[in-house]
Order: structure tokens, then C-alpha cells, then sequence
């Protein structure tokens, strides 16, 4: 990844009215995670189960997961997701997902049927790669660099391909199968619906989030 590309990503810490989150929203949930799984009795009282009248369950049930494989599996992306996204932007962040928190079990009750329980951070990792993707893309077409715009797309395109086989085959493509749950693609699709609809719509109203690069920073070339 060049310079340029990962100073749009990721970008230098800037003080002031900044939108910019320092990490700390990340690292609580992260830990929130794993402190969660160390005591298992946790899990069948923060859990989504279908038809429970308790409506906490509808955010907890992310923090929740059925194994170390699973926790491993959702945890590692979800932390690298969350830090990147919330140094872009971090009322997008936090309004990103809270809202994938709620369109997510809301979607596997319509639209997955067969599920009597949910649990996971992949959804939210999904709401992330969503938002991540969307704010690149619109980045790269406010100043008009057809390449970044290209790769954004790609990597929606790899995602729609990673739901397409989990869809069609009902597989895990990156845990383990043998963990003792299933791929939940409807959860990942409404996911990153979200994350790309919370960012379209900043677009709109800001189209784009001009943070400092090296392109128009003199630390980074000489000025004219």
C-alpha cells in the first residue's frame, strides 16, 4: 500500500475540532469481548434469542461468541476495523455501530428463520468493512484518483464474493467450520448495508472527509 493510499486510510492524528477518535472506543469494546468470554455463564443471558422479550440482548449478542475460534476469528478484524474507522471519523463510528447493532438481529429474525440464537462481532466487523470501503471510495472521487476508486470497489466486490460463498455453500471462508456455529451471510450483508449507507450519507452532506495527507501537507513535500 503506498503512503498516499495509507495517509487516506489512516489518517495523522489532528488536534482541534478534529473528527478523528484516538482508539479508546475500540480498545473498551475489544476488551468488552474478552472479558465476556472468560466467564461463559454470560453468554446465555447476553445473547440474541429469538422470540426473548429482553431487548438488551439486541446489542450484547455481538460481544458474545461460541468459541476461542470464533473469538479469534471476529475479534482480530473487528479490532484492526474499529481503530482504523474510528481514527477517520468517530461520531460515524459510534453511530455506524450502533445502528448495525440494531439492524442485525433485527435482519437475522425476518430473514433467517432457522436461527434460535445469535452471537458475534462479524456483523459489526461487516458494518466496519462497509463503512471503510465507502468512506475510501468517496475519498478517492472528491479529489479524482481513479485507481483508489477502482480498489475500493474491488474490495466491495471481494466482499460480495466472500457472502456469495457463504450463501451458496454455508461455510465459514476464514474460521473454522467445526466450532460449533454457522456463517450468518444476512447478518454480514445488513452489516455493511449499514456501514455503506451511514457513510453515503455523510457524503452527502460532506463529500469527503479532508483530513491531511501528503499531498497537501507541507511535512510530507515542499510546499509551492
Amino acid at each position: 500500500m503506498s503512503r498516499s493510499l495509507l495517509l487516506h486510510v489512516v489518517p495523522p492524528p489532528v488536534l482541534g475540532d478534529s473528527p478523528a477518535g484516538n482508539g479508546w472506543r475500540s480498545l473498551l469494546l475489544a476488551a468488552s469481548a474478552l472479558l465476556i468470554y472468560r466467564w461463559p455463564a454470560l453468554a446465555s443471558w447476553l445473547e440474541w434469542q429469538r422470540g426473548s422479550p429482553e431487548i438488551w440482548r439486541m446489542l450484547t449478542c455481538h460481544l458474545v461468541h461460541f468459541s476461542t475460534n470464533h473469538l479469534f476469528w471476529d475479534l482480530a478484524p473487528f479490532f484492526l476495523l474499529a481503530f482504523l474507522c474510528e481514527r477517520i471519523h468517530a461520531r460515524r463510528f459510534v453511530l455506524t455501530l450502533l445502528t448495525a447493532a440494531i439492524v442485525i438481529p433485527l435482519t437475522v429474525e425476518w430473514y433467517a428463520p432457522s436461527l434460535t440464537t445469535y452471537r458475534g462481532l462479524s456483523g459489526l466487523c461487516s458494518a466496519l468493512f462497509g463503512m471503510l470501503v465507502a468512506n475510501g471510495f468517496f475519498d478517492e472521487l472528491h479529489v479524482g484518483r481513479r485507481v483508489g476508486v477502482l480498489v475500493w470497489l474491488a474490495c466491495a466486490v471481494a466482499f460480495g464474493l466472500k457472502l456469495s460463498i457463504e450463501l451458496a455453500y454455508g461455510v465459514t471462508v476464514f474460521a473454522d467450520n467445526l466450532s460449533g456455529y454457522v456463517p450468518v451471510p444476512v447478518a454480514h450483508a445488513a452489516g455493511f448495508g449499514v456501514g455503506v449507507f451511514i457513510r453515503a450519507v455523510g457524503a452527502i452532506a460532506t463529500p469527503a472527509d479532508r483530513m491531511p495527507r501528503h499531498d497537501d501537507d507541507c511535512s510530507f513535500s515542499p510546499c509551492p
